[in-house]
C-alpha cells in the first residue's frame, strides 16, 4: 500500500508512516472509494481518481480548511455525487470547504454561499442570487448591466451606435 499511502500523506522520503498515519490514510482512501487502488502509483490513475486522492490527502491530514480548485474536473457524474456528499459531510463535521468552479449548475447543491469574482468581489451571498443573469453577465464579461441601462443620450433617448463596415483589403 505504498503508492497512494505516500501520496495521501505527502510524506517526505525519510519519514516512516506511524500506525496513526496508516489508519488515517486507510480511512481516507475508503471515504473516497479508492481502497482497491491503494498499491497503484498516482501517475497511473485517471484524472478523476487523482482528484479523489488529493481529497483523501486532505482528509488523512485532518485539514481544517479545504481549498478545492475545480474538484469535479475529470470526474464522472457518479463520482461527482460521491465527492459532493463527502464534502457536505466534511462541512457538517466542521471543515471549512472553499471551492473554485466554473460549473455553475452545481452551485445550489454544492455550496451555501457564493463569491463571484471579476478582478474584484462582484457579489457574495446565496447561490440562487449569484445565478441571476445580470450577475453572471458581469462576472463573465465584465459588463455591469445596471450601469449600461443608465446610459442615455441627451433628451433621455437610448444611445445610438454607429458602425462603419470594413472595406475589403
Amino acid at each position: 500500500m505504498i503508492g497512494l499511502f505516500n501520496a495521501a500523506m505527502s510524506i517526505g522520503p525519510m519519514r516512516r508512516l506511524r500506525a496513526h498515519d496508516r489508519a488515517a490514510v486507510a480511512e481516507a482512501l475508503e471515504r473516497v472509494g479508492l481502497t482497491d487502488l491503494a498499491d497503484r502509483q498516482v501517475d497511473r490513475l485517471s484524472g478523476g481518481q487523482r482528484q479523489r486522492v488529493f481529497l483523501a490527502r486532505a482528509i488523512a491530514q485532518e485539514a481544517d480548511v479545504l481549498l478545492l480548485d475545480e474538484p469535479f474536473s475529470g470526474v464522472d457524474k457518479a463520482q461527482e455525487a460521491g465527492i459532493l456528499a463527502l464534502l457536505r459531510e466534511l462541512a457538517a463535521d466542521g471543515t471549512s470547504v472553499l471551492v473554485s468552479t466554473h460549473d455553475l449548475p452545481t452551485l445550489p447543491g454544492l455550496v451555501d454561499q457564493v463569491v463571484l469574482l471579476q478582478r474584484r468581489v462582484l457579489f457574495a451571498g446565496p447561490p440562487d442570487e449569484a445565478l441571476a443573469p445580470e450577475r453572471l453577465v458581469e462576472a463573465f464579461t465584465g459588463l455591469d448591466l445596471g450601469r449600461i441601462g443608465d446610459l442615455r443620450a441627451p433628451g433621455g433617448s437610448a444611445p445610438t451606435i454607429q458602425t462603419t463596415p470594413r472595406r475589403p483589403s
